[in-house]
């Protein structure tokens, strides 16, 4: 399966934010903009964001101010 261009900018932007161990609110909406901004959420999208939810929620990744 072919990945989109919208998908490639949302890995490489969770990766970021992964790597960082932070996440900031800006941060989160811009995941969710890419997310949403075609209307329709992919099965790959989908994983992405399982993912960065599960690590938010065990606090691997923590939201930080600004």
């Amino acid at each position: 399966m072919a990945v989109s261009e919208s998908n490639a900018r949302l890995r490489k932007l969770i990766d970021q934010v992964i790597d960082d161990g932070v996440i900031t609110h800006e941060e989160y909406d811009s995941i969710m903009h890419i997310v949403t901004e075609d209307g329709h959420i992919d099965n790959q999208e989908k994983a992405m964001i399982k993912q960065l939810q599960e690590m938010i929620e065990d606090k691997t990744v923590k939201f930080r101010k600004g």
